[in-house]
């Protein structure tokens, strides 16, 4: 839609529909009999402050969403598209009524300025209103020239809208003028203050006043329909809307003082006028008409008759502008059908117009007297809609913290339900009640909501049928209209008896000649009055117990329901969760392939080049270098490939550390260099124009969306293509943040226009011939989606098929300090040697006797004295027994029997003994996620090491812990508490050549292994192994199998889990990974598919321990 409002032309709009006709008609005929013109004064006051607190609410939505629609986008945003149906509905109703009203308000106009000039051609009643020819078609053709004008020339609409509301405001202005100048200072005219003709206190009739406010300011709220279409900024929508409603607040007050400075000479006080400008006549039976003409003689009626028709032809413009807006969002968001959001070459929507004109076209012809029912339900509708916005400004302000939005949208609530209060139940307000029909129609008209809602519900069910509060509200609201229309009914059936036998009394007297007194009669009326309001008063309180006792009856039925339904969906969501759980590991994990292919292939290449002769120091450090960029890659990736769970439930977490981009951007080349080389692609990297290189990003992450995008462009770009990735920085959020944004660019196949709509589905791939022979997931791309999403960033495509794609990924990053250079810190010394652990001694804490082996050599290696202990309780055992100062550090196990490692670390920090309880602990897991080293830190724990375990990582931790910690003397460990090591391990002679070849021959990394775990010992990597023969651990997973317990089979599964890691097992680690899984959720199935091939290649493992190894030839 295109932009065409300025603050000027929408204030006309807002104001120019919250006066309208009413402005000229209520003053005189509802507020001054209701209040008198103090009353209307204080309530006009006190409802202009109600609609701008609800105007500020609005506001406060507008700001949030640019939008046609309106509060039915707002409704929907804010709780579900059941609240914004059920507002947009009474909407609907109310917009209409008040277009309506304003075109039948022209024949009232006509009536009282021109006489019967336009009461030609036929002539027909309705409802006790007469219906010329003449009449109808002026207001026919009226509605017809604004549709036009709105239809095709949207921009001069506004225009010729705002310049009816500057002449109406000037003119009122000059009549106030007018009025004030024959006062002659004299004020006493306005006496009494308060109407002595409702006979209630002064209270109830502001009350009852500021109760028609939401009827009398109903549009000025309109424009939020329209806020798609404004060409100023959004946060000046509070003050065009504050400027309507003092505007009309102004309008209003000065209509209604205005009969007063000019009433007849004939009526000395403004009570006996207002009590019968009925039975006056003439100009006087519309009061503001009658004081025109006596201020301006004959030339007044015709400035009323410009002034009126100008107020009425500017609620015209609003309504069509504003409920046209309505039906096209409703239509966009395939609540309507398509065809309602239809547009022409103006950014109008046409169709909705030309709706809105056809139906109302035929409105003047049914007269006046049926129009002003939907107008009293319409002040219900909005009162509703008031309430559901103002209910959304409190959530969202609530969600974030704004006070003044907080308590804006409270007291918009607060304000909605009195005024739906007193509009809605009778005797609550001095100005009476809604009409008995227009409580049948608002009625009829929420079973009509209920039909079109069933129709939307049958084709939008995961939209729609959400929220059954919201129905259960229009239920009570049809059964307490329905009962207010019978009761108002039957209160007139009663009246006519009483008035009937009344007169049956007088003439059987008159009858039989003997006549009442006037004065008798009179007693007689004033007793039958009497006993019928005492009568209708009893009807109405049987009416109100019935309607607290249905309301309350459907209460318990609701909530009875909600609960069951409760239950039902918990127990639905339970079982989808089970039934998918296993699907969808099984299923991502056998088609990641793709994606761990590329480090590995950077790996093995750069491991080729290593093993060539003549390779210099150099260029061995350098392909070092790349290797293990790579294997952080692949590090990273096998972590995101256990979080895929965390993905799809919501619950991935970012973990954001200090990263240069350059340098990223430099290892993420080199990790595809040598694949790029092979296949003949000339691959670039652009990073020049970046100012801001050192952000604050989770790297791991970014890593991830830079190797899924740059792999699928190397799948589909053939040989001798191009690849680009291209990062600029395109400008800055103050001080501390910068705009990046990525672009990976191929010459690849391009995808098609169908699948590039659905590229960021997961399992979606691209399904033709040249795509066809490429093996992938299709996951790649929706995890990308994820994580830009959770970096609250935007990632698009531009693709065409035979020419290549481009992906553009942007990002707001937040500047970070000048990051340390890793080459310089990996040029120096190995961690390890940086640190002096000589005379240090550790408490190493870990079930697994494996792993404390190979943790005793590498911390043996680096100084440290040892000393092992195999669960948390001997642990806490072992320090209570060694004293303060025994230990300088432990390093502890989570997984663990008997007692884990966080309540290890619990019962120390519990001993409450200075240099005991607050000993540095270190946690050494295999679960390495966020949500891992959060529980580590809040069992106590001072820092968190994943396995397995990077030397460099480790020894920095343990530097950190220790670098404050002052050597002490003691005695040295006995030799049998230093030692680790079992007899087999001692003693067996193993062969490296014949293992090591075997164990790859079944897919086991051993080079990698020997190199980051065991630093090249293969020794040792023999005696560590050799212990896997006397492991229990998977005769316990099945014993717990069999027990269907799913604690012991994670313990068990947990621990060889953790060994065949250490060792390089990769076939034995993978399938015991899952089950670790599945149990850890407390499941089992799907275990016994799994143990049966960890059984033959666990049992193929421990017989080349026991029996195909022969002792090395000296």
């Amino acid at each position: 839609m295109k932009k065409y409002l300025s603050t000027l032309t929408a204030w006309g709009l807002s104001f120019g529909y919250a006066v309208g006709w009413g402005a000229f008609v209520m003053p005189g005929t509802s507020f001054l009999p209701g209040a008198g013109p103090a009353g209307t004064v204080i309530g006009i006051f006190l409802g202009g402050l109600a609609m701008s607190v609800i105007a500020w609410n609005y506001h406060q939505l507008v700001v949030r969403h640019q939008c046609s629609g309106g509060a039915f986008n707002y409704a929907q945003d804010a709780f579900r598209a059941d609240h914004g149906f059920l507002v947009a509905w009474f909407l609907i109703l109310a917009y209409l009524a008040i277009l309506w009203a304003n075109a039948t308000a022209l024949v009232l106009v006509a009536r009282n300025t021109l006489g019967n000039f336009l009461q030609f051609g036929f002539h027909y009643r309705v409802v006790a209103f007469d219906v010329y020819f003449g009449e109808a078609l002026f207001s026919a053709l009226a509605i017809a020239i604004v549709g036009i004008l709105c239809l095709f020339r949207k921009r001069l609409a506004s225009r010729v809208n705002l310049a009816l509301v500057v002449l109406f405001s000037l003119g009122l202005v000059f009549l106030f003028a007018l009025g004030l100048s024959r006062l002659h200072g004299n004020f006493h005219c306005f006496a009494p203050a308060f109407s002595p003709l409702s006979h209630q206190n002064s209270l109830v009739q502001t009350i009852g006043i500021l109760g028609m406010m939401p009827w009398a300011f109903i549009g000025f709220e309109a424009i939020s329909n329209s806020s798609a279409e404004f060409s100023f900024s959004p946060r000046l929508t509070f003050r065009v809307m504050l400027g309507a409603i003092i505007a009309a607040s102004l309008a209003y007050t000065l209509l209604a003082l205005l009969p007063i400075m000019a009433m007849p000479p004939e009526c000395p006080s403004w009570p006996e006028y207002i009590s019968k400008f009925r039975s006056l006549g003439g100009y006087d039976t519309l009061p503001t008409l009658g004081a025109t003409s006596r201020l301006l003689g004959p030339a007044g009626i015709k400035i009323f008759f410009v002034l009126m028709l100008s107020a009425t032809l500017t609620g015209i413009f609003g309504a069509i502008i504003a409920l046209s807006r309505l039906l096209h969002g409703l239509a966009e968001e395939k609540v309507l059908p398509a065809w309602f959001a239809k547009l022409n070459s103006d950014g109008t929507p046409q169709n909705a117009i030309f709706a809105i004109v056809c139906v109302s076209l035929v409105v003047p012809f049914l007269g006046r007297t049926a129009i002003s029912w939907p107008i009293d339900v319409s002040s219900v509708g909005v009162a509703i809609a008031y309430c559901v916005c103002s209910a959304a400004v409190f959530r969202f302000a609530r969600a974030q913290r704004d006070t003044l939005s907080l308590v804006t949208g409270f007291g918009g609530c607060l304000f909605a339900i009195l005024f739906f209060a007193v509009r809605m139940f009778p005797n609550y307000q001095a100005g009476g009640h809604l009409a008995a029909e227009s409580y049948l129609l608002l009625a009829l008209w929420c079973i009509l909501g209920f039909i079109l809602y069933r129709h939307i519900f049958q084709h939008a069910r995961e939209r729609f049928g959400h929220s059954t509060i919201v129905w259960l509200a229009v239920v009570v609201l049809i059964f307490c209209s329905s009962f207010l229309w019978s009761h108002l009914k039957m209160q007139e059936a009663i009246k006519n008896a009483g008035d009937n036998i009344t007169s049956f009394y007088e003439k059987m007297h008159y009858g039989e000649h003997y006549p009442l007194e006037t004065a008798q009669i009179e007693r007689e009326h004033r007793f039958m009055s009497g006993q019928l309001k005492r009568l209708d008063s009893k009807l109405l309180e049987y009416d109100i117990v019935q309607i607290f006792l249905l309301v309350l009856t459907l209460a318990l039925i609701f909530s009875l329901y909600r609960t069951q339904q409760q239950r039902e969906k918990i127990l639905e969501i339970a079982r989808a969760k089970a039934e998918d759980s296993n699907k969808a590991k099984s299923t991502f994990l056998s088609n990641m392939s793709h994606d761990i292919r590329t480090p590995m292939n950077a790996i093995i290449g750069y491991t080729e080049l290593a093993k060539r002769k003549g390779v210099t120091e150099e260029n061995l450090r350098e392909y070092l270098k790349k290797i293990e960029a790579s294997s952080h890659h692949l590090l990273a990736l096998v972590n995101d490939v256990l979080e895929m769970s965390r993905i799809e439930s919501g619950k991935m977490e970012l973990e954001p550390t200090q990263i240069n981009l350059k340098r990223l951007l430099a290892e993420v080349k080199d990790m595809f260099a040598t694949q790029m080389s092979v296949k003949k692609i000339d691959f670039t990297v652009d990073v020049t124009k970046v100012q801001n290189a050192c952000v604050v990003c989770d790297k791991n992450r970014l890593n991830r969306m830079l190797l899924n995008l740059i792999s699928n462009a190397y799948k589909f770009t053939p040989e001798g293509g191009r690849i680009s990735i291209t990062v600029i920085q395109t400008g800055t959020i103050g001080t501390n943040a910068g705009i990046y944004v990525f672009r990976v660019k191929d010459t690849g196949i391009g995808m098609s226009k169908a699948f590039a709509a659905k590229v960021f589905d997961a399992f979606e791939r691209e399904r033709n011939a040249e795509a066809g022979e490429v093996q992938g997931t299709g996951l790649g791309m929706a995890i990308t989606k994820c994580i830009v999403d959770l970096m609250q960033g935007e990632i698009s495509v531009d693709t065409e098929q035979g020419k290549g794609t481009e992906f553009t990924i942007v990002l707001t990053l937040p500047y970070a300090e000048e990051v340390v250079e890793d080459e310089a810190r990996q040029s120096e010394t190995p961690a390890a040697v940086q640190h002096d652990f000589t005379s240090r001694r550790v408490l190493l804490v870990d079930d697994n006797e494996i792993n404390r082996d190979i943790a005793t050599a590498i911390l043996t290696d680096a100084g440290f004295e040892v000393d092992p202990a195999e669960n948390g309780q001997v642990a806490v055992e072992k320090i209570a027994q060694g004293g303060i100062g025994f230990y300088d550090i432990i390093l502890m196990d989570v997984q663990m029997p008997i007692m884990n490692g966080y309540e290890a670390t619990r019962a120390i920090r519990g001993m409450n003994i200075k240099g005991l309880s607050d000993i540095p602990i270190i946690a050494l897991s295999a679960n390495a996620f966020e949500s891992d080293v959060r529980d580590a830190l809040a069992a106590g724990m001072n820092a968190h090491v994943a396995k397995p375990i990077r030397i460099p990582e480790l020894m920095s931790k343990l530097g950190e812990l220790l670098a404050n910690q002052p050597l002490r003397k003691r005695p040295p460990l006995a030799q049998e508490r230093r030692s680790g090591t079992s007899a087999i391990l001692m003693n067996r002679p193993l062969s490296p050549q014949a293992l090591f070849q075997t164990l790859k021959g079944i897919g086991c990394d051993i080079d990698g292994t020997l190199s980051s775990t065991f630093m090249g010992n293969e020794k040792f990597y023999l005696k560590m192994f050799a212990k896997l023969a006397g492991n229990t651990a998977l005769e316990r997973m099945h014993k717990a199998l069999e027990a269907k317990d799913a604690n012991a089979l994670f313990e068990a599964s947990h621990e060889l889990k953790g060994v065949y890691a250490n060792l390089g097992l990769t076939p034995l680690y993978e399938p015991c990974a899952e089950i670790v899984e599945i149990a850890r959720a407390g499941g089992l199935d799907g275990v016994e598919e799994l143990l049966e091939p960890l059984d033959a290649l666990h049992s193929e493992v421990v017989s080349l321990a026991n029996s195909q190894i022969v002792a090395p030839s000296s």
